[in-house]
């Protein structure tokens, strides 16, 4: 089969105009352009791509990690980044940025003091970390591990089936889901196992006929997780408190096979964005049930994030750029944000 190349222009300097109807060309929205576009093929996941983003607690950080080992800090106002490893082949930041735990070759090693330490038995492939600085790890088997970074104290956690689709803890450490599963003869079976850290309760998710938690499991500040679903190849997402663990939100029967991007913003975890394979990025109202902005784009999105206040949203594209958008009241549209480098380039869509 012969695969196909695809590249994107970059705007690497000025202002592109794009009219769109209903908006006055004062009232253009915009977005900022991170990166320069890359080569890429639908048949592969380049190793380019930013699979994981993270805004810093005051949304003019964002911390995105690639497929290829590089971990990097954008500083949005400059557009310039640090870049903190180049080989972590696994990797997790704290929600303030502050902190970061990387598998550098064989080693976990941590960003702020630079220890490594060889972890016990088969090296973890998913990590991720709170904001009281515990960490949980988990290999492509069975269980998963707690670890305490100031103390060091660790603790182990059964599961049914062995972590492989995704790993999270709630940002107050109380919390650890695991997307656990098997995939044998075309066929996924899943589950979402919940741990209540502080309870030492286990609760497992799971739904006949589903592919649960695959590519993306996300925890808002009052602990409402968001995963994605797939029934008869259509994609789709679930929100669910995990303290009673009432459904706050479903929707289902997207055109694209997986969502694979998915962040909850604010306080209250209200406002929830997704991006898909077919290239949608959607803003949701978990509350109100209802979709408050669509933009699509003309590849796949990997990866998305939102800020705490909500008006600043990222993605990430298979050409291995990451757009930021400034919003507007209500979603209506993209704001100018105040202090932006020149690479710029406008677009976007409210639904009403």
């Amino acid at each position: 089969m012969m695969r196909t190349r695809h590249a994107l222009f970059a705007v690497m300097a000025g202002w592109l105009a794009l009219t769109l109807p209903g908006v006055g060309l004062g009232e253009v929205p915009a977005r900022l352009v991170l990166g320069t576009p890359q080569l890429y093929d639908l048949s592969v996941e380049e190793p380019h791509i930013a699979a994981q983003l993270r805004f810093g607690p005051n949304g003019d950080r964002l911390s995105a990690w690639r497929r290829n080992g590089r971990a990097e800090v954008w500083t949005l106002a400059g557009g310039t980044a640090e870049v903190r490893w180049n080989t972590a082949s696994v990797y997790a930041d704290s929600p303030d940025l502050e902190e970061a735990v990387g598998l550098i070759g064989s080693r976990l090693t941590l960003m702020s003091t630079g220890r490594s330490e060889r972890p016990r038995g088969v090296p973890p492939a998913h990590l991720a970390l709170s904001e009281n600085q515990r960490l949980v790890m988990a290999a492509d088997t069975p269980g998963v591990v707690l670890r305490d970074l100031r103390t060091g104290q660790a603790r182990g956690f059964g599961t049914e089936l062995a972590v492989r689709n995704g790993l999270a803890i709630s940002p107050d450490g109380r919390y650890i889901v695991a997307a656990t599963g098997t995939f044998s003869d075309g066929v996924h079976a899943t589950a979402l196992e919940i741990h209540d850290v502080h309870e030492n309760t286990r609760q497992v998710v799971k739904s006949p006929g589903v592919v649960l938690g695959m590519w993306r499991l996300t925890i808002s500040s009052n602990n409402r997780l968001a995963f994605g679903t797939q029934r008869g190849g259509k994609g789709g997402v679930l929100v669910i408190d995990l303290e009673t663990g009432t459904r706050l939100f479903e929707q289902g029967g997207f055109d694209s096979y997986w969502v694979r991007g998915l962040a909850l913003g604010g306080a209250d975890g209200d406002v929830l964005v997704t991006g898909d394979e077919k290239g949608y990025l959607r803003i949701w109202s978990v509350a109100g049930k209802r979709k408050l902005f669509e933009l699509k784009q003309q590849q796949p999105i990997q990866e998305v994030a939102i800020d705490h206040d909500r008006r600043r949203v990222a993605w990430s594209l298979w050409d291995g750029t990451i757009h930021v958008a400034t919003f507007a009241t209500e979603y209506t549209g993209f704001a100018r944000a105040p202090a932006v480098p020149p690479a710029m380039l406008q677009e976007g869509a409210a639904q009403q």
